[in-house]
């Protein structure tokens, strides 16, 4: 039985969203109705569902109000302390903001992985140049004007085949060539 709104059975997908009480926190909070009023059998096909329709930042903020309802919920039950849905709202806003100031502020304690990119000196083969090693992150698009086919799906770096060099041109001629034109018969 769930202690805040008397509701026969107390699910988990209740304690966080359907129970009047978290209900008024999510609301006051300006998350969409659809993502209030949706029917949902399981807890997390409803935290699924909200996660593909919100930004990394606002998923963030998401997952801080649920952990402040779930916390709300539990100083009901153990302590017999209610909380009105400001409260609870403003927890969660406020923790949402240190968090973001301190990772501002600090270096991380978890370092993000740093993905090298860039040009390796070949293994020696003959007419080769180099390596262009391509990091997951980086795209075709990010290499430049120039395409490589589908350089993207190598999984071993290939190594770029120096051409000859073009043969020198005659003297007194330039470098530029005059297009040719279509001769008419």
């Amino acid at each position: 039985m769930c202690s805040r709104c008397g509701s026969e059975e107390e699910s988990l997908i209740h304690a966080l969203k359907e129970c009047p009480r978290a209900k008024v926190v999510l609301i006051h909070g300006g998350f969409d109705n659809t993502l209030v009023e949706g029917r949902f059998g399981r807890c997390v096909d409803w935290i699924e569902e909200v996660a593909r329709s919100l930004n990394k930042k606002a998923l963030s903020d998401f997952v801080t109000v649920l952990w402040n309802i779930w916390n709300s919920r539990n100083n009901k039950v153990f302590r017999d302390i209610e909380e009105d849905a400001k409260v609870t709202w403003d927890r969660a806003a406020m923790l949402n903001r240190d968090f973001r100031i301190f990772n501002l502020v600090e270096k991380p304690m978890i370092p993000k992985l740093v993905e090298e990119s860039g040009w390796q000196k070949s293994a020696g083969a003959l007419g080769t140049i180099g390596t262009l090693v391509l990091g997951s992150s980086d795209t075709i698009s990010k290499l430049g004007p120039w395409s490589c086919g589908n350089l993207g799906q190598h999984r071993q770096p290939r190594p770029l085949v120096m051409q000859k060099p073009r043969e020198p041109l005659a003297p007194g001629c330039s470098d530029v060539r005059e297009p040719r034109t279509p001769s008419v018969t």
